[in-house]
């Protein structure tokens, strides 16, 4: 007889599932767990939200389970050992054109000629160069919905900045006067900071912590300078509940950090001068178990390499006591 797993299905917007013509309602902060005797798990996922001018396409989905191990999945998924967390992206189609849509307008110097730069907005964000007696520049630029653009000198010359908002982050795009795209960067923010090119990543801990990059100026180049990881748009976010420690008490470990302030005295003296990197040892990323456990213990996975669309993680367990991390153990 085929082991029974439990199927987490995290879908990432709110979504309506269908599984063997039931229906169910799933979002990435509540998901929905079914369980699941061996063999195949098939399912579509329809997006139930999307902006005007898109419907919802619907993504199908299927998982091979073998021996209570997740084989394979179309989808990207976690395997967490008797426990599978799957993980579908949905889709959208575009319904209707969208109407051309000029979003910023400049002059700007090029050589003898004076272009007029427009940023705009038609499917995508373009910046276009339009010069008398000159062939027009264009430059796509990704997704966007608003953005600006300035004249900045940045001492080696004068040029364009385009700055994008977008779903999620921004974009900045430097085109020097000779017509040619010298620096074109996203992340949850992009802009010129202080005349400085700059762009700041989320690392997706608990804590919040950030990742700068600045673009100083070196022979009339662009150079990228990445700055430690740090708090540079905020303060850090507090630890709410055991969940969020565990994971912290493993994100700041992989960062270099004084990870004390989670740990009951006896687990930091057990830890030892290498602290808990020395047990855990390297690790790319922290995931938290997708279902609910009793108080006092929490499973974190370490990924040590991504491989296809499965994960599977090495297992710890957390086990606190007055809210410190007060042990440690591989599963």
């Amino acid at each position: 007889m085929s082991e029974a797993v439990s199927a987490v299905i995290r879908p990432d917007f709110v979504s309506m599932l269908e599984i063997g013509g039931c229906w169910l309602r799933a979002s990435p902060e509540e998901p929905a767990v079914i369980p699941v005797i061996g063999g195949e798990l098939v399912f579509t996922v329809w997006r139930t939200e999307c902006a005007r001018g898109f419907s919802p396409m619907p993504a199908l989905c299927r998982a091979v389970i073998k021996n209570g191990v997740l084989a394979e999945s179309s989808a990207p998924a976690v395997d967490w050992g008797g426990v599978i967390e799957l993980m579908p992206r949905t889709a959208l189609i575009e319904t209707e054109r969208p109407v051309r849509q000029v979003l910023d307008s400049a002059r700007f110097r090029m050589g003898e000629r004076t272009a007029r730069a427009e940023l705009v907005l038609d499917g995508g964000v373009r910046l276009e160069l339009l010069r008398d007696g000159a062939a027009p520049l264009s430059f796509g630029l990704g997704s966007g919905n608003r953005g600006s653009l300035r004249v900045i000198d940045f001492g080696f010359a004068r040029c364009l900045a385009a700055h994008i908002f977008r779903d999620g982050g921004e974009g900045l795009a430097i085109v020097s006067p000779e017509g040619a795209l010298v620096l074109n960067a996203e992340g949850e923010r992009a802009d010129v900071v202080d005349g400085v090119p700059t762009r700041i990543e989320s690392l997706g801990t608990k804590r919040g912590h950030e990742l700068r990059t600045r673009w100083e100026t070196l022979g009339g180049v662009f150079v990228p300078k990445e700055d430690p990881p740090g708090f540079y748009t905020h303060e850090p976010f507090p630890l709410e509940g055991e969940a969020e420690k565990a994971a912290a008490l493993f994100e700041e470990t992989a960062l270099g950090r004084d990870v004390s302030e989670l740990m009951t005295g006896s687990l930091a003296e057990a830890a030892g001068e290498g602290g808990l990197r020395d047990y855990a040892g390297e690790f790319s990323r922290v995931l938290l178990f997708p279902l609910e456990e009793p108080p006092g213990a929490v499973t974190v996975g370490l990924v040590r390499k991504e491989e296809g669309a499965v994960t599977r993680p090495d297992r710890f367990r957390v086990s606190f006591s007055g809210g410190l991390a007060d042990d440690v153990a591989e599963l």
